[in-house]
Parts: structure tokens; C-alpha cells; sequence
């Protein structure tokens, strides 16, 4: 938050917003910054930009240090040979640039290296076409939300739509994700301008954005392979099996980075951290996930019983979860401030209850004609579950999700639960009704069906 808050207000400051304007805002504001440590407490990115400010008078200190760095070392560099190696530096940063604006159709990476290139751009010719391209693409970043306009990331179309697929999936429901697929890889020689293969990948936004991310490839092929068993009438023409095989060449090609993903899922790490979402809720519900995928299950695997264990630790009394944003910095597990729920967080806490469940790699759909159908013939295992408290604890929860629904339909916007690189907020608007729904949907599956002999009990046996 002090990054945010210093940034802002001398933001503000340079266009013109007097010491205490906006009926007191700016006081206020530097009084919080002030309370917190001051501006000096903020990360380097932010020192990085303030250390420009060119605005304010500077003391006689710093006008030695910058006057000697000016007129003495800037005119040795000029000069051969510190000026061809200068020369050939830019030179490879500006066709980095380059590239990377063409292939990402001008919206970059992120709204950080958006800014940073549009500044750049401009320094080289305001009026240039490239300023323009690229001057085209930020309303992408332009967000409209109950707060107000913001300016957030590219987007995360892909990461939502495969959710939301898992979502109506789970609640009988199919939906398609291959007309986003990345269909080609970057263009030239991509290895030397630092990029891998993307086609047959799926980007974190959509195919203009580019850049392959694993997490939402596995999902997406994921969904795309959850139907490809089911009656035609249901789900439609099949895939075309190639471009299911390019998208399993990927994350194949992708492997060498993430051996180590079963290891750590089922590592002594009770709480697995979460890397893009707040924060240990959202860790353990993917490790448990992982590890049903896997074939592990809650009676056989120390890991999941030791998530499970977790889980259930941290459920509040109304039957929900709430984890605060500071776990996210500290790496320690912080509840929200009065214990409260958060319906998101208790989706994925339900959720990773119920994947622990799993003995077998099979997975069900509920049939028209009401009776359960596998869509993995290889398999035929029973589904043993988790203790009877872990499901006292999936009733309780599960009410409270149903309450918590409004009458239009939409779950109420909550605290932000998308997280990056720890101090880095992400609110994604969906994520309030994608997951309770996929919650509700996997529990009238797995538990509101089975109210009765929870262990021990085949599919296939009871219908």
C-alpha cells in the first residue's frame, strides 16, 4: 500500500493538487504516509521512479552528485570506446522493445512495461507510429468497477474462462475455450529475443496478448479434455486432436521447470504459499487439487491430510474463510480483521476439501437420465472420503454461500483476493461469482448426494 499511496500523492502533487486539496484528501494522505514510515519504507521499484523527481528544489548535497555524474562521467561515456558499447546496448534494448510491442500487438506484458515503452516511444518521436499503436491499446487496461475506472492488468480473460468452464462443468453445463488458443509461435528467431513456444499454448488474457503461461494451458486443456467423452448432443463437435496435442507439447516443453511441482504439493509444507492469489487458502485448494489429479487422496497421502487439517483449523465460526493480504508479505497465515468470511476464499477452502476425497482418477458427470456417468473408462475406484467432520464443516459453509447470494443473482464484491509477486493486488471481478458457484455445484455433486455411508461408496453402486 505505501508504494500505491507515495506514488499517488506525489503523482497528484506534479499535476497540480495543492498540500492539503480535495477537501483535505492530500493531508490525509500524507499524514497516513508519514504515520507508516514515510515514502523511504516503499520497495525499490518506487525509490527507482522518485529518485527522477526533478520537481522539488534539491539540497546542495545533491546537486554536487548529480552536477559531478552530469559533467564528468556523462562526457567520458560519450566518447569511443564507452560509446560504442553504449551504442550497441541501446541498440539491443530497442529492438527488445521492438519485438516485444509487435508481438504482443502493442499491449505488452503488463502495465508497468505498457507505461515504461509509451515513455520511451514518445522520447523518440511523439507524432512516431509506434507511440501510436501503442497509445491505441491502454483503454485494454482501463477497468470499470464499482470503485470507479482503474488501471489493472491486460486483462486475465483466459484465467477467468477456464474457471468459469470448471464452473458450469460442475454444474452441467459446456461451454467451449479452443477459438482463444494460441494458433502460431512468436515470429523470427523468438529464442534469441527471450521467448519460448506458444503455439498450441493459451495466454493469460487472449491470443492479441501472447505470452504463454502453463498454469492456463493446463487449465484450459483441461476443460477442453472434460468433455470429450460425453454424448454429442451435450457437447457439441469434437476438438480437433491436434491442437490438443500442441497445447500437451507445450507444457511438455514447459517440464523442466516445473518437475518439482508434485514434490513441492506434497512436501512437510503444511500451507502451501499461493504465489497468485491470497494466500494459503488459495495455495492449499491447488495443492490439493494437484495431488487428487495425481492419484493421491486423503487416505493415502500425508500431505493431504495435513491440508485437510489445515483447512479446517481456520474455518470461522459462521462456517467460512477469510485470510487477509498480509500473508502475502509475511508468509504467515493472518485472518481477516474480526475473523470474517470471505465468500471467494471459502469456495476455494471447499473446494480443496472436496478434491481430497478422491481415490481414483475418475471424474463424473450427473446424466440427463439422473445417474452418473464416467468419463474415464481406465479406472473403476471407490471414492472413500475425508472424516465426517470435514463435511459438517462443507454444510456449514455451503449454507452460507447460498445465503450470501443476491437476489440478481451476483455474489457481493469482497475484499481482493488476486495477488503477485506478494505486494502486488490483483482484483479479479469474476472470481466473486465463479467460485461459489463452482463450490455449490461440486458440493450438490460430491456431498449433498451422498448424505448417507460416506465411506466406501462406488458411483456406480448407488445408481
Amino acid at each position: 500500500m505505501m508504494i500505491g499511496s507515495a506514488l499517488v500523492y506525489v503523482a497528484l502533487r506534479i499535476l497540480g493538487e495543492g498540500k492539503n486539496g480535495t477537501d483535505g484528501a492530500m493531508g490525509r494522505g500524507r499524514r497516513w504516509i508519514l504515520d507508516h514510515g514515510g515514502a523511504t519504507s516503499i520497495p525499490s521499484w518506487g525509490k527507482v521512479y522518485l529518485s527522477k523527481d526533478l520537481y522539488y528544489p534539491h539540497s546542495f548535497l545533491q546537486d554536487v552528485l548529480w552536477h559531478t555524474l552530469h559533467y564528468i562521467t556523462e562526457p567520458v561515456f560519450k566518447h569511443w570506446p564507452f560509446s560504442k558499447l553504449r551504442g550497441r546496448s541501446v541498440d539491443r534494448v530497442v529492438k527488445l522493445m521492438r519485438y516485444e510491442s509487435q508481438e504482443t500487438r502493442y499491449m505488452t506484458i503488463g502495465c508497468i512495461e505498457k507505461s515504461l515503452q509509451m515513455m520511451c516511444w514518445w522520447a523518440e518521436n511523439p507524432n512516431g507510429d509506434k507511440f501510436k499503436y501503442h497509445l491505441a491499446k491502454v483503454p485494454d487496461y482501463l477497468w470499470i468497477a464499482e470503485d470507479g475506472m482503474t488501471m489493472h492488468s491486460f486483462g486475465s480473460q483466459v484465467w477467468d474462462c477456464v474457471f468459469a468452464t470448471q464452473t458450469i462443468i460442475a454444474n452441467l453445463l459446456i461451454i467451449q475455450l479452443n477459438y482463444i488458443q494460441i494458433k502460431e509461435n512468436p515470429s523470427g528467431d523468438f529464442t534469441r529475443m527471450y521467448r519460448h513456444l506458444t503455439k498450441g499454448s493459451w495466454a493469460f488474457s487472449d491470443q492479441d496478448q501472447g505470452w504463454a503461461v502453463s498454469d492456463c494451458t493446463a487449465e484450459a486443456l483441461m476443460c477442453l479434455l472434460f468433455p470429450s467423452n460425453m454424448p454429442k448432443k451435450i457437447a457439441g463437435e469434437k476438438d480437433d486432436t491436434t491442437r490438443l496435442y500442441e497445447a500437451m507439447n507445450v507444457l511438455l516443453y514447459l517440464q523442466a521447470c516445473r518437475t518439482l511441482s508434485l514434490h513441492y504439493c506434497s512436501s512437510d509444507r503444511v500451507q502451501p504459499y499461493g504465489y497468485w492469489g491470497v494466500c494459503f487458502i488459495y495455495g492449499t485448494f491447488f495443492s490439493l487439487r494437484a495431488l487428487s489429479y495425481a492419484r493421491k487422496t486423503y487416505d493415502n497421502n500425508k500431505a493431504i491430510c495435513k491440508g485437510v487439517k489445515f483447512l479446517l483449523s481456520k474455518q470461522n465460526e459462521e462456517g467460512g474463510w477469510g485470510e487477509s493480504r498480509v500473508s502475502c508479505p509475511t508468509g504467515v497465515y493472518t485472518p481477516l480483521d474480526g475473523n470474517r468470511t470471505n465468500l471467494v476464499q471459502t469456495s476455494w477452502a471447499m473446494l480443496g476439501l472436496m478434491f481430497s476425497g478422491h481415490v481414483s482418477f475418475n471424474e463424473f458427470i450427473y446424466g440427463i437420465n439422473g445417474n452418473y456417468r464416467s468419463l474415464q473408462t481406465l479406472t473403476q475406484g471407490l471414492v472413500i472420503f475425508p472424516p465426517l467432520n470435514c463435511f459438517k464443516g462443507l454444510d456449514k459453509a455451503a449454507k452460507l454461500l447460498i445465503n450470501a447470494q443476491m437476489d440478481n443473482g451476483d455474489f457481493p464484491q469482497q475484499e481482493i483476493v488476486g495477488a503477485w509477486m506478494k505486494n502486488c493486488l490483483l482484483q479479479y471481478a469474476q472470481h466473486r461469482n465463479i467460485f461459489p458457484l463452482w463450490a455449490l455445484g461440486e458440493y450438490r455433486r460430491r456431498v449433498w448426494l451422498h448424505k448417507e455411508g460416506y465411506s466406501n461408496v462406488s458411483y456406480h453402486s448407488r445408481h
